[in-house]
């Protein structure tokens, strides 16, 4: 457990880990933590044969590689460990995050590597899509979070989670949207977090809701049908209870 270092039981403000540095022997931590910088230091060269156009940025101004919850590590998956998932290599994911995918993913979910693949070729920033959810005692994966894109010229990113059918109803997921939403807020230049959710998705419109998001629209996705479309203002205030899933599978933009 990471408590020393983050202060859980010492009252310190918790100091997220820097790309690659190794904070616990928690074996995915750790995995994370190197495989975080390998992959920022490989995605720096030229990538030409894989059509990337690769924009790493150390600013500050880009989430970091692994988010830590109170119960979950959020590792963003770069466009490398996409493109091998997709070939069904395994050794990268292994290698990148520490533990293995589900047998049944990432079948289910293949649309949505595609699309996270294309826009980071395009030039997208990975850290604001696609990540691996861990659970950090006794690591596996449970499901995956991340935004639709890095925020929009209004300052608007689009949430998504999926948390697998044996792990619900456990608040795994609304810790993963709190965590995503917490990090994206820090950015000034963020202002605003969206969700677009089913009608028929009553547990995801129950905890958009308690997050503090608000109904503003709908919108008819070409995938998935009609959505209402809830936001949340960049610092509103949010309480926490139950959760189920949002869509992954989208773009900014995209309707």
């Amino acid at each position: 457990m990471l408590q020393n270092r983050y202060g859980l039981r010492r009252g310190r403000p918790r100091r997220w880990p820097a790309i690659g540095e190794v904070v616990s022997h928690d074996p995915a931590l750790v995995a994370a933590a190197r495989g975080a910088r390998a992959y920022a230091m490989e995605w720096q060269r030229p990538a030409a044969n894989l059509g990337y156009r690769v924009r790493v940025s150390h600013s500050g101004e880009t989430l970091d590689d692994v988010l830590l919850s109170r119960r979950l590590t959020l590792i963003a998956l770069p466009g490398a460990v996409i493109e091998d998932v997709l070939k069904s290599d395994r050794r990268a994911f292994i290698e990148h995050v520490g533990v293995g995918y589900p047998p049944e993913w990432p079948s289910a979910d293949r649309h949505v590597l595609e699309l996270r693949r294309d826009q980071i070729r395009e030039g997208a920033d990975y850290r604001w899509l696609l990540r691996a959810v861990v659970t950090r005692s006794h690591p596996s994966m449970i499901g995956r979070v991340g935004f639709h894109g890095p925020p929009d010229a209004d300052g608007v990113v689009e949430i998504g989670y999926a948390i697998d059918a044996a792990h619900r109803r456990q608040g795994f997921g609304l810790e993963c949207a709190k965590r995503m939403i917490e990090s994206a807020e820090q950015f000034g230049h963020v202002s605003a977090v969206r969700a677009s959710i089913a009608p028929a998705n009553e547990p995801s419109i129950r905890i958009a809701k308690r997050l503090g998001f608000q109904r503003i629209g709908e919108q008819i996705d070409e995938i998935d049908g009609l959505e209402i479309i809830f936001e949340r203002s960049a610092g509103a205030t949010a309480s926490m209870n139950a959760i189920e899933t949002y869509g992954l599978g989208k773009r900014n933009g995209r309707t």
